[in-house]
């Protein structure tokens, strides 16, 4: 008389918040899988997780944060310093030199036998030489690309050649019939990006 009967009704509403706390770990794991690393594996967020842990997993959260700051911050450091250490590429001058009438074959002598050398001689790098197909520079002009470490370099460089005894006594002989060249046009060029030739 008057004893009470034993009810179930809490277990329903256990079982709501266990299905309930399981359900916020997946959605947590979910949302933590695309930023765990090797050096923090997905395994710990689960310790966090299950164990329920919650400073903890906001602790690993800031760290890798932290650690992908970092990591990012060197490698921009890396590649600023990779790009100032990278050695310019090469300047090239294009320089076009017109004759004086039928002195076009003595230009050619000159350049085959002696100069071509003494731009080696003096740090310059000889990467081709043409002549026009069509009349009338075809008759008159040279055309030829050369290659320094820098603009600053081939200053040097041609001042050197210039002042070297041994091209001094080449042009004179050279020209003891008359002069050879009337017109040059010199052209400093940088290589694009995209350039074959650097």
């Amino acid at each position: 008389m008057g004893q009470r009967t034993p009810t179930r009704s809490g277990t329903g509403s256990t079982r709501e918040v266990i299905k309930h706390r399981k359900k916020m770990k997946n959605t947590l794991l979910l949302s933590l899988a695309p930023i765990a690393t090797p050096s923090f594996p997905i395994s710990l967020f689960k310790e966090a997780a299950v164990t329920r842990n919650m400073p903890m997993t906001i602790l690993l959260i800031l760290t890798v944060f932290a650690f992908g700051l970092l990591l990012g911050k060197i490698g921009d450091t890396y590649l600023q310093t990779s790009a100032d250490t990278q050695p310019k590429g090469r300047v090239f001058e294009i320089r076009t030199y017109t004759t004086e009438e039928g002195r076009l074959d003595a230009l050619h002598s000159r350049f085959r036998d002696h100069t071509t050398r003494l731009f080696k001689k003096h740090g310059m790098t000889n990467i081709g030489y043409w002549t026009p197909e069509d009349s009338p520079l075809s008759r008159n002009t040279l055309i030829y690309i050369l290659a320094h470490p820098s603009k600053e370099a081939a200053t040097k460089n041609w001042e050197e050649f210039r002042n070297d005894p041994e091209w001094k006594k080449v042009r004179d002989e050279s020209e003891a019939s008359g002069k050879i060249v009337s017109k040059v046009v010199s052209v400093f060029m940088d290589a694009t990006d995209y350039s074959p030739l650097k």
